[in-house]
């Protein structure tokens, strides 16, 4: 007889639960069976529960991780639902106000921008813009200046890929002053800018923006050498 995901836990180590993950909650076909995670949150709700299981918590890794490998195979659908057990995981022990939780709607947003769909990949990026804020403000945070310009650098192409240029100008803009001022090289934000310029018809701009790119790649390649 087959024994349920819970009886199978209290007989085995952590290390041995997270191994076995896979086969408990998706089944032996996790593209196929990825539906069934809605359906069995009874899995995790019963761990909840149970005494004694130490790094219990820890399963949102489980499903980070599956989150990651379904969008890098480009399955969208699988890595929204597995994603959203990682966040659901992630709020239940640490809430939605918690650093975690930035970065789960950092997986979402760059999900959902690879699957094309910009308004939601753009709302997944603000929340996470938005969390980090706060938390900033309420206790400076050792990645907030790294964490900041990524996200601003993901919202500013989601604009270059909706056509909202000027948008994406501002920031890029803004981003090229900030990396000029720390002394790195400013390849690809000059790069972005000669896209924009491009789109917009201002070919001379873009011209001036491309070569001077073009020059810090060079300058990249003769230090490498």
């Amino acid at each position: 007889m087959e024994r349920s995901a819970v009886e199978v836990i209290k007989s085995k180590t952590i290390n041995a639960i997270i191994n076995d993950l896979p086969v408990l909650v998706f089944g032996t076909s996790p593209a196929e069976d990825i539906e069934q995670v809605r359906a069995d949150r009874w899995y995790l709700n019963e761990a909840f529960r149970l005494p004694g299981l130490v790094g219990i918590e820890n399963h949102w890794l489980f499903f980070q991780s599956m989150a990651v490998m379904y969008q890098l195979e480009g399955q969208f659908e699988e890595a929204l639902q597995a994603g959203a057990f990682y966040a659901e995981l992630v709020e239940h022990y640490f809430g939605a106000e918690d650093e975690l939780y930035i970065y789960c709607q950092q997986l979402f947003g760059e999900i959902h921008f690879e699957q094309g769909n910009y308004p939601k990949a753009e709302e997944a990026f603000e929340g996470a813009l938005q969390l980090l804020h706060r938390l900033n403000t309420a206790s400076p945070l050792e990645d907030a200046e790294f964490l900041l310009a990524t996200f601003e650098w993901k919202v500013a192409l989601l604009y270059l890929k909706q056509g909202r240029y000027q948008e994406a100008e501002g920031l890029f803009t803004v981003q090229l002053e900030q990396i000029k001022a720390t002394g790195e090289n400013p390849y690809s934000e000059l790069a972005n800018l000669a896209i924009v310029y491009r789109e917009q018809g201002r070919h001379l701009e873009a011209e001036a923006a491309a070569l001077e790119s073009f020059s810090h790649l060079d300058g990249l390649a003769s230090d490498g050498l």
